[in-house]
């Protein structure tokens, strides 16, 4: 497959996606459903909640579930403290996702998106595509009817 080409055309959709990693990997959210981003904020458990959540933020009076994003998607666990919690608006409720690191926003071209492998999704995302760029895949993930 190839790389995408290094320069685009006027007439090329473009669409923009903020760039996040989770072990490793390169994945990106539309940038319309991504409200802030916040730097390792305390998370305060929730006793009896599923693992994948982490717990509750106050994000300024609103309280907030935080999913680790890691285990929603079939993930190895994260080692370290280094993280951040990215504010979703999850279909008219903001929650918050919990990644290794928020790298860039991304100017993704509609025509360098491929097919993305036909596997189930987690409940509440789906894989939109995959592109190759700079010699790493980046996952495309859409949020659909994400239960907090």
């Amino acid at each position: 497959m190839s790389e995408v080409p290094a320069q685009r055309r006027a007439s090329d959709r473009i669409s923009r996606w903020v760039g996040f990693d989770l072990a490793g990997q390169a994945y990106a959210l539309p940038i319309l459903r991504v409200r802030e981003v916040l730097p390792a904020p305390v998370v305060e458990p929730v006793p009896g909640a599923p693992a994948e959540i982490l717990g509750l933020i106050n994000l300024r009076g609103r309280i907030l579930t935080v999913i680790d994003l890691r285990q929603r998607l079939g993930l190895a666990p994260a080692r370290g403290e280094r993280y951040a919690v990215m504010v979703i608006d999850g279909g008219g409720e903001w929650l918050g996702l919990r990644v290794d690191a928020v790298c860039e926003l991304r100017s993704v071209v509609a025509q360098a998106v491929q097919e993305a492998p036909r596997v189930p999704p987690p409940a509440g995302f789906r894989l939109c595509g995959v592109v190759l760029r700079d010699g790493q895949w980046l996952h495309l993930l859409d949020l659909e009817g994400l239960p907090s």
